[in-house]
């Protein structure tokens, strides 16, 4: 313990003898008038202030004691001691009575610095760190510490010495504005500046008297554009805290800018009531408007204000004679608080005759020589006595309205078309009118030339098997006349131009080229421009030149609106093979197999009506083109059963029709009565001829299965002999088919009934058909069987 304190009072010794050498050496103790380096820190009266010292070491040295000094004191009034180690941290020291609880040296930030918050006025001046390390030498840091008291307040002065708040005037547009600012306290006395919608206009200070320091603002001449406008002062004396402002906005007293009689120059016939609108816009007050006939008053019938004030209107009504013709009717705008703007707007009334009308280019433009893109306006002459109230514009017989964003302006006898395109052309009129009666001019035709455009709605993907020539044609529009067309060919390989003796061109923006691919790098595109007198065309017709095959089968076939006696089938179409393809549905009743239906269509879409109820149906849909047909998609459909109100119809409908035949056979002669039983025994036979080729059929189609599963079972060759056996006897079912196929199907009459009877060969045939359906529907033309009842469908 003594130990301790005997090294205590070492360093106390240390310290002191430290303190002295350096109070002998440096004459004025800390501060002498040598020159060095000294750092400018600026703080505000209140804020907080960093004092930087600078701590860096050397490799293998360190800090030992860091000291902060204050001019005009001998003792520190900070210190850092690393020597001495507090809960292993630095040790820290500062002057209570002079600092209190408001400093802090932070060495680990970059750079360290010592923290002074609260500052006063006192706490201005010269300070110095000084930092000691293990090997290197003394280093000090010299800062200088500048307290910024801010001003207080401002306040807006006008010429009348009245304070301002919020508002300035109002101030008559054209007068001159004059307004101060004063700005209380502040050490050293801030600047202070006028801005005017936060630009600055004004920094030139007048005066700074004691603790006030103010500028004045003069704006000669105030226009209209500072309505509103924010004036702003603001006062700083420092770059650290926010500077002080004030604002106020202007008000003024504005002048009419416009007044308009709004009523067409038109005549106005005697003994008619008119009403006549007028407004202005732009005063402040709203205007008065009132009205005159030469220096007669003439009262109004409406006065209204709208757009927040800024538009006034008035509406007089007016019943003028013969006597008024060539008199000035005159709407006045003025503003009371500005006795000198007062206008006026005019209108000469007169009385019209019938006019005649003629349409007329502007005199700098060439009729023949108008081209897309120019500006084009018309003149509507006019002579009447008295002259025409209104003017209309025709475009091939339509009004033109004034569409300015569309660069269409109509005005009362002149029509301006800006930037013309080709929709523009045509013919245009002027109709004039007035009390006596109407008049169009003749036709003018306004003619647009254009470069060459694609005519829409062509060719322009070419299916073209090798070596077979293909006419791909190109139209286009264009005025004048094309005077030249190009085609050039493109692959992936090369761009070729092809020669104009392999094409030909006809009036009306046509040209051929007959094309024939002769190998596989002949399949590409085919680009087809032209030009005329205006230019060549800028975007070239594409077409496709693509090798034509089948088309493909149609997908995604599903049943819809499965009723009774109807059904609708719906598919997405595959590739057309480069051709124009049509698609077909073969419908069969499967019992017996008969073709019931077969409906063509140029989308894939097909419905079936007239069928059996409680029946089932197979569909057999496929397309085709010039190359041939596709692949077929195969469905089986199952109608509904009838319902039992319409059942019961059909029951009782055939009732009453058996009670009209019993009625009828009691008058018909015995002739007629032998046919009845020659025709009725005529059906019985076919009848049983029908069982038994049914039997055969259903015995041939079981040795036929077996058949095939042992030659599943015998080796390769036995299957090829198979198929030849299989093949041949397609052949001979296909003959027996083209034989049978058209031999006319028996029918019997009865009055105005006819029923269709199938003869022993119909069954034969339809026995073999089916056989062929199921031998010639290879497997990948053959799409998984769909069997749809109602709106339930499963794979077969």
């Amino acid at each position: 313990m003594g130990e301790e304190a005997r090294n205590k009072r070492n360093m106390c010794v240390f310290l002191f003898l430290n303190l002295f050498y350096h109070a002998v050496t440096e004459g004025e103790f800390l501060f002498q008038k040598k020159k060095y380096v000294v750092e400018e820190v600026e703080g505000v009266s209140g804020e907080a202030a960093r004092l930087p010292c600078n701590m860096s070491v050397q490799t293998g040295d360190t800090v030992y004691l860091v000291l902060w000094f204050k001019e005009g004191l001998t003792t520190p009034i900070y210190s850092y001691d690393v020597r001495e180690l507090l809960g292993g941290q630095p040790k820290h020291w500062w002057d209570a009575e002079l600092l209190g609880s408001r400093a802090f040296f932070n060495a680990g930030s970059a750079p360290s610095h010592l923290l002074l918050q609260g500052l006063s006025r006192e706490d201005a001046g010269l300070y110095k760190c000084r930092v000691d390390f293990q090997r290197a030498p003394t280093r000090n840091t010299r800062i200088n510490l500048t307290v910024v008291v801010p001003p207080r307040r401002l306040v807006l002065v006008e010429e009348s010495g009245a304070e301002v708040r919020n508002y300035v005037g109002p101030i008559n547009e054209g007068n001159d504005l004059h307004l101060s600012c004063v700005a209380h306290g502040g050490r050293p006395a801030p600047s202070v500046i006028w801005l005017l919608n936060d630009q600055v206009i004004d920094d030139d200070v007048e005066s700074r008297e004691a603790d006030e320091t103010s500028n004045d603002l003069t704006v000669s001449g105030v226009t209209r554009s500072l309505l509103r406008a924010q004036l702003t002062c603001r006062a700083s004396n420092n770059q650290v805290s926010s500077a002080i402002s004030t604002t106020v906005t202007i008000d003024m007293n504005l002048r009419p800018l416009d007044v308009i009689i709004h009523h067409p120059r038109e005549p106005l016939s005697a003994s008619r009531t008119y009403e006549v609108l007028c407004s202005s816009r732009g005063s402040r007050p709203p205007a008065v408007l009132t009205w005159w006939w030469g220096s007669s008053r003439v009262p109004a019938a409406d006065d209204t204000t709208s757009h927040g004030g800024n538009v006034s209107s008035s509406m007089v009504r007016l019943t003028p004679n013969a006597s008024d013709d060539g008199r000035l009717l005159a709407c006045r705008a003025e503003n009371h608080n500005l006795p000198t703007a007062v206008i006026e707007d005019t209108w000469k009334l007169s009385v019209y005759y019938a006019p005649s009308a003629r349409a007329v280019l502007g005199a700098s433009i060439n009729p023949k020589n108008i081209r897309e893109g120019d500006d084009v306006y018309f003149e509507c002459l006019v002579q009447a006595n008295p002259p025409a109230y209104k003017v209309v514009w025709k475009h091939n017989g339509v009004v033109v309205r004034d569409e300015r964003e569309g660069g269409v302006l109509v005005t009362n006898r002149s029509l301006v078309v800006q930037e013309v395109t080709r929709s523009h052309a045509g013919h245009y009129t002027c109709q004039a009118s007035n009390v006596e009666g109407d008049s169009s001019s003749p036709p003018i035709s306004l003619a647009v030339q254009y470069v060459p455009l694609c005519r829409p709605g062509q060719v322009t993907v070419y299916g073209v098997s090798k070596l077979e020539k293909a006419q791909v044609t190109c139209q286009v529009d264009a005025v004048p006349q094309v005077t030249r067309f190009f085609w050039t060919f493109n692959n992936t390989a090369e761009s070729l131009e092809v020669p104009r003796e392999r094409f030909t061109e006809s009036l009306g923006g046509r040209t051929v080229v007959v094309y024939t691919p002769m190998s596989d790098l002949d399949y590409g595109t085919l680009l087809c421009s032209s030009e005329n007198m205006v230019g060549r065309q800028a975007v070239p017709c594409v077409f496709h030149i693509i090798p034509a095959t089948q088309p493909e089968s149609p997908t995604n076939c599903s049943l819809h609106n499965v009723s009774a006696n109807s059904l609708t089938v719906e598919c997405e179409p595959g590739f057309d093979g480069g051709l124009n393809q049509t698609f077909a549905m073969e419908v069969y009743g499967t019992n017996p197999h008969t073709l019931k239906a077969n409906i063509t269509s140029k989308l894939p879409r097909f419905v079936v009506i007239g069928l059996d109820n409680e029946s089932e149906f197979q569909l057999i849909v496929y397309a085709g083109n010039a190359k041939g047909r596709s692949g077929i998609t195969r469905l089986v459909a199952i109608t509904h059963k009838l319902p039992v109100k319409q059942l019961e119809t059909r029951l009782s409908s055939g009732d009453s029709a058996g009670v009209t035949q019993d009625t009828l056979a009691v008058e018909v002669t015995p002739l007629l009565g032998v046919l009845a039983g020659i025709v009725l025994v005529l059906a019985v036979i076919a009848v049983v001829i029908i069982v038994i080729l049914r039997v055969q059929c259903s015995a041939a189609a079981r040795r036929r299965q077996a058949h095939e599963r042992g030659n599943h079972k015998n080796g390769d060759k036995q299957q090829r002999k198979q198929e030849k056996r299989s093949h041949a006897q397609q052949h001979k079912t296909k003959q027996q088919y083209h034989e049978h196929q058209h031999q006319p199907s028996l029918k019997k009459s009865h009055g105005s009934h006819s029923e269709e009877v199938h003869s022993p060969v119909d069954d034969l045939h339809d026995c073999y058909r089916e056989q062929h359906l199921r031998q010639h529907v290879p497997d990948d033309q053959s799409p998984d069987v769909v069997a749809c009842s109602g709106g339930t469908c499963s794979r077969l």
